[in-house]
Parts: structure tokens; sequence; C-alpha cells
């Protein structure tokens, strides 16, 4: 009997023990779900914080690129201003050249122009005759 007490004594302590480890790896269990939570929480956040670092930085490359437009826009703007103003001068200095024009050869048709043989004035005196009155 002796026998069996110690075999139920040890079977005991053996199942004390068995369940002393068992709660131990229980624990071991709950602190490695914990500690796992725990870096699924770290990496939720820090990749959170990566995403919103790179939404900032997004956000400002855009603002930088419509700044760029904006400023490349008023360039053009100005430089579209200055061309128009430009052509509208021009065309009244080629309006103002072509009303001279039409008068000096009015003038020239009804003076006495020598024409050759040929029926043509000679056209070289004709032009110095203009360049002298346009380009003084």
């Amino acid at each position: 009997m002796t026998y069996n007490s110690n075999s139920k004594n040890s079977g005991s302590s053996s199942s004390n023990d068995s369940s002393s480890s068992m709660s131990g790896n229980n624990n071991n269990r709950v602190r490695k779900s914990q500690v796992s939570l725990s870096d699924k929480d770290q990496k939720a956040k820090a990749r959170i914080l990566r995403n919103r670092a790179a939404a900032q930085e997004s956000r400002d490359k855009k603002r930088r690129y419509v700044a760029d437009l904006e400023e490349c826009n008023q360039q053009l703007a100005q430089e579209n201003k200055t061309i128009h103003e430009r052509m509208q001068w021009l065309e009244a200095q080629n309006a103002f050249l072509q009303a001279q024009l039409a008068a000096l050869l009015g003038s020239k048709n009804s003076s006495s122009l020598t024409f050759g043989t040929d029926g043509f004035c000679d056209s070289a005196r004709i032009a110095k005759r203009i360049s002298v009155i346009i380009w003084p």
C-alpha cells in the first residue's frame, strides 16, 4: 500500500506539476498574445504615422506644384500682355505705313513719272524716295 500511496502521492504531485506547468504555459500564452498585440499595436501606430507623414508630404508637394503653376501662369499672362501690346503697336504702325505708301503712290501717279519703253518706272528711284520719306 505504501507503494500505492506513494504512487498516488507522486501521481498527485505530478498532476500538480503538470497543472502548474500548464498554467505557466497559459500565462506564457497570455503574455505572448499580449506582447503580440502590443507589437501589432506598435506596428499599426508606426504604419499610421508613416501614412500621415506620406500624406503630408503629398499635400506639400501638391501645394508646391500649384504654386509653381500659378507663377508660370502669371509669367505667361505678362508675356501674353506684352506681345499683345507689341502686336497692336505693329498693326498701328503698319496701318500708318500703308497710308503713307498709298499717299506716296497716289502723288507719284499724279506727278510726272518717267516710264521706260516697257511701261515700268525706275523702281530703284521710287524705292529711294520712299525710304527717305519713311525712314528719316
